[in-house]
């Protein structure tokens, strides 16, 4: 077992949810071939056995391959992934303005981003990063007329490292937005 393994959700919370703790639920696994069982296979073990709502059988699934050493902090089966929110005193539309118009996106985030293609959804942005290896998804969450919550969520990055880097990046750079977008706002 991991020593460094850290719980995310309590025991009371997993125990309210799933009828058992951490500890219970990492003894079932070992017992069942746990070590030796791909993802899939456990997710499958429990949706067969324990009837788990689907978010808890990769979450006790995903907590279990973290806390064997299976699994690090922010690793998906594709890579690692981080994701970084902000909630800003703008409306949806100021926001998307800021990533899809290129004249203010430059303001704010120094990568030009002309060649990437971005898939546009109604309250989302897809895009290929410019290492042309990871992806990133933003999401747009209004929180009434005047406020948005922004996620951005950075996938297949290929170390713990690198996506320990990009997360501290997208911090910076969404304090940067906010602080353009404020002093925008303070002249009108």
């Amino acid at each position: 077992m991991n020593s460094h393994w850290k719980k995310t959700i309590s025991d009371k919370s997993v125990q309210e949810n799933t009828g058992k703790v951490w500890a219970e639920w990492f003894k079932i696994i070992d017992r069942n071939g746990g070590p030796e069982l791909s993802h899939k296979e456990i997710v499958t073990f429990l949706k067969s056995n324990y009837q788990l709502r689907p978010w808890w059988q990769q979450m006790v699934t995903v907590t279990y391959e973290q806390q064997s050493g299976r699994r690090e902090k922010h690793q998906k089966s594709d890579g690692f992934q981080i994701s970084k929110s902000k909630t800003f005193n703008q409306p949806l539309t100021i926001l998307r303005d800021a990533w899809t118009r290129t004249e203010l996106r430059r303001q704010w985030l120094p990568h030009t981003l002309e060649n990437i293609p971005i898939r546009r959804q109604s309250k989302s942005l897809r895009m290929n990063w410019i290492d042309g290896k990871t992806t990133v998804e933003i999401q747009f969450y209004p929180k009434g007329e005047i406020k948005t919550q922004l996620t951005i969520q950075h996938s297949k990055i290929a170390s713990l490292k690198k996506a320990e880097q990009l997360k501290k990046y997208w911090q910076q750079q969404l304090d940067k937005l906010e602080s353009i977008l404020h002093q925008k706002k303070s002249k009108t």
